[in-house]
């Protein structure tokens, strides 16, 4: 399986829903750096380019080092070649646990809450 992390990913923390404020923002256009001046994207195996990450099983990008984001949201666009069984979008465990943000075959499930089907086709 090979994954492309792409363009942009956006983390906002909220203190109060009207006083949303943005935390990170990560182009991914030849760099990890975050936009803001906040920690870097930790690149565990994938290959950077000038719009995302491309990655194989068991790589992909981290990233850490935000504190009081109790409630936020992140924004991301990915592809996968192929579809079929599990594949992790977003972890929020570090590895530790199932429990995420996964593309089941062509549904997006947000494991092990529910299911969404026919959200995605490859490429």
């Amino acid at each position: 399986m090979k994954s492309i992390f792409m363009a942009a990913i956006v983390a906002t923390i909220f203190t109060a829903p009207a006083n949303a404020a943005l935390v990170a923002s990560f182009q991914l256009n030849g760099s990890l750096a975050d936009a803001l001046g906040g920690p870097a994207i930790t690149n565990n195996g994938g290959t950077l380019g000038g719009s995302g990450i491309t990655f194989s099983n068991n790589q992909g990008p981290s990233l850490g080092g935000f504190s009081n984001t109790a409630v936020y949201s992140i924004a991301i666009e990915f592809s996968f070649d192929n579809l079929g069984g599990y594949r992790k979008i977003i972890d929020f465990k570090s590895r530790t646990s199932d429990t995420g943000l996964y593309a089941f075959g062509s549904g997006l499930n947000f494991y092990p809450v529910t299911t969404a089907t026919n959200q995605f086709t490859a490429g």
